[in-house]
């Protein structure tokens, strides 16, 4: 008797393991379904390059100059017609306007400080925040287009190229140069209108796009923001990211057709559940892990967990990565995406090399 419930015990256990073992192998399902190609899946054996902010170290970030760089980089090679993707973050202005901005503030791109000492009348009423800064969300977006982004780049020997373009110019002549015909209008702020309305008919690029804002004002973005990918066609290209709950519970509720990225807390879970094996009964809603090298210190470039991803049909995109080594590594690890904001040193490893 004691025999045959020890081996009753030992039947249930390997049956037990062998289910285990057969759900690690074969996942549930694709998160975009069977008969859906995520669209930010590499096609070729290189990674897809993403331009973070536009390649914040190549021009100023977040700004058309930044972007189009980016962009020639493959209209003026045999690279044309490869998939490159542009990054960037979204802030809602005073007026409701939606706009290209990492920061809440624009004091560390801009030249606010000199627009608000010398326009006292047509800057009234903005003043600095708690935090000593001047909000995006206190600038309405004519305030925002008579300043300069590109005023406090600094290029690669430390100098700002920049920084005197408007000098001595009226509030009139400000405007009118950084306006859409404007000889400087590529350094102005950019609106989601404007850059979508810019690249939407390049079907090689794809987006990434993350809602800064939260709260009621975050929730206000992302309806403004799925509004302008369905009006542009490109909501097939735009994967959506945030780092407050709230918006991503938004998202999942309001428009569960919007590929999303990971949060920080479902990537974490993700990456303890591959580790742990039991990632199979994670039901991800996001099509792309975008995560660091490394969390906390500790280092994640695992390859049982990109390997995973990838047999849920999910995009693996690392960020952000801007030495050369790094990049040859993550090459080989096959990862989907490289983040970085050295698009150009990414792309000439890739024109040297392979």
């Amino acid at each position: 008797m004691k025999h045959k419930k020890l081996m009753i015990t030992l039947m249930v256990f390997l049956s037990l393991v062998f289910i285990w073992v057969i759900m690690i192998v074969f996942p549930t399902g694709k998160v975009l379904g069977k008969d859906s190609t995520n669209p930010f899946l590499k096609t070729s054996e290189l990674p897809i390059i993403a331009a973070h902010r536009g390649g914040r170290y190549m021009s100023p970030e977040n700004t058309i100059a930044a972007f189009n760089n980016f962009n020639r980089l493959y209209i003026a090679t045999n690279r044309s017609d490869e998939k490159r993707m542009l990054e960037t973050d979204l802030r809602m202005t005073k007026d409701q306007t939606l706009v290209l901005m990492h920061d809440s503030s624009v004091d560390r791109t801009s030249d606010i400080d000199l627009v608000i000492s010398d326009f006292p009348d047509e800057m009234k009423g903005v003043v600095k925040s708690s935090n000593g800064k001047y909000e995006v969300s206190s600038l309405t977006l004519d305030q925002l287009n008579h300043l300069n982004f590109a005023y406090k780049f600094q290029d690669s020997e430390g100098k700002t190229p920049y920084s005197a373009n408007l000098d001595n110019k009226t509030w009139e002549e400000r405007g009118k140069l950084l306006s859409t015909n404007g000889q400087y209008y590529t350094y102005s702020i950019c609106s989601l209108d404007e850059f979508f309305n810019q690249y939407h008919s390049y079907s090689q690029i794809i987006y990434s796009v993350e809602i800064k804002d939260s709260d009621e004002l975050g929730k206000k973005a992302v309806d403004q923001l799925v509004k302008k990918m369905k009006e542009y066609e490109v909501t097939d290209r735009v994967v959506v990211g945030t780092f407050h709950d709230e918006i991503s519970s938004y998202l999942e509720e309001n428009y569960p057709n919007v590929m999303m990225g990971a949060s920080t807390g479902v990537a974490a879970k993700f990456l303890v559940t591959t580790l742990l094996g039991v990632n199979v009964f994670m039901k991800p809603k996001f099509c792309c892990l975008q995560i660091p090298t490394s969390y906390g210190g500790i280092n994640i470039t695992l390859q049982s967990l990109y390997n995973r991803a990838h047999k849920r049909g999910i995009s693996v995109q690392i960020w952000t990565i801007n030495e050369v080594e790094d990049m040859k590594k993550l090459i080989k690890m096959d990862v989907d995406v490289i983040m970085t904001d050295k698009p150009d040193v990414l792309f000439n490893l890739y024109e040297t090399d392979y």
